[in-house]
């Protein structure tokens, strides 16, 4: 058994034990989620598709910045769709990104840009989310010590450093010895599934050409794309504290940022990616605010209703809507042509 496998069945087992010794919370959880206010809960759906929707736009930001102009609509469907992947199938992340690969170069952004894109919009939101953290930490008055000031500084710096390196990997041969390992990485995923196949893009339709990429993004642009990143994360916050105001629960507002973006990274941890997880870090980090145990967890539980289930049948429906989309338009068709213009 590898680590990864133990530590992830160390976790089930602690929130299966954890279920047990608290059964009472579990009966008190369902009894709030029995008073679910449906008008509450329509706007945490409508913010998670907000949340979506400044996703899809960092990436058309990004992609601009090498004069790629794809529909808005296009990128929010591709949005929906590898959200479902990522969700449901084996690997979900590097599956995701495959597939958004796939889509965006068979729409004829040039590999090497869309590699570069996949790669930033991903730095770029893990370092806002840092940010996020820090503005949530002094709210909470954490970082008034020397320690905190000390991490905060420490963080801050990360963030600007991991900026400035994207930055230089945006020029010249640099951004091609990027997506080169991006490409091999993507590869080797499709291959690991078993759901690869031999990409068909019409070399014709790479209208910007692997040798010609070059990202021109000035200081605006990229605090534009870190503000982009910012609002998907905090508008997704915006669904948490929704979910508090459906179910009838005070939310905590100076600690909610703060709780909100602990929880993301756990969740991201690859070595705890596993069912459970999501909702007992939310509750875990809830319950630490103040907030009662049963309540905790009915607002976890109605927050990934929200952010993962309710999506999953949108990200579906975009997957076969893109899906019939190629099969109607060609690659060399006139139409493939014009969702893809250069300024």
């Amino acid at each position: 058994m590898t680590a990864k496998r133990l530590a992830r069945l160390l976790v089930v087992v602690a929130v299966t034990v954890a279920l047990a010794a608290h059964s009472h919370t579990l009966r008190d959880a369902t009894r709030h989620l029995g008073r679910l206010s449906p008008g509450w809960l329509g706007l945490a759906v409508l913010a998670e598709g907000v949340s979506l929707v400044m996703s899809a736009e960092l990436q058309r930001h990004l992609l601009a910045s090498a004069g790629a102009r794809l529909g808005r609509r296009f990128l929010v469907a591709v949005a929906y769709a590898s959200g479902a992947v990522s969700a449901l199938l084996p690997a979900g992340a590097a599956l995701s990104a495959s597939y958004s690969y796939r889509r965006l170069t068979g729409r004829g952004a040039s590999r090497t840009l869309t590699a570069w894109v996949l790669v930033a919009s991903g730095v770029v939101s893990i370092v806002a989310l840092l940010f996020l953290g820090l503005v949530g930490a002094q709210v909470r008055g954490l970082l008034c010590s020397a320690l905190g000031r000390l991490a905060g500084g420490a963080i801050t710096t990360a963030g600007i450093g991991a900026l400035a390196l994207l930055a230089w990997t945006s020029r010249g041969s640099r951004l091609e010895t990027i997506s080169a390992s991006v490409e091999r990485g993507l590869d080797r995923a499709d291959a690991l599934l078993r759901l690869g196949r031999r990409r068909t893009v019409d070399q014709r339709l790479v209208l910007l050409s692997a040798d010609g990429d070059e990202i021109a993004m000035g200081t605006t642009a990229w605090l534009g794309a870190v503000f982009l990143a910012a609002g998907n994360w905090l508008v997704d916050c915006a669904a948490l504290a929704l979910a508090f105001l459906a179910l009838g629960v005070a939310v905590p507002w100076p600690g909610l940022l703060l709780a909100y973006v602990v929880s993301q990274i756990v969740v991201a941890l690859p070595v705890l990616g596993c069912i459970g997880v999501a909702e007992g870090s939310v509750t875990l980090v809830l319950t630490c605010l103040g907030v009662a145990p049963d309540r905790a967890l009915a607002v976890a539980v109605l927050y990934r209703l929200v952010t993962f289930w309710s999506v999953l049948p949108m990200g579906w429906l975009a997957w076969a809507h893109l899906r019939r989309q190629e099969g109607r338009v060609g690659l060399g068709s006139p139409a493939s042509r014009d969702s893809l213009r250069v300024a």
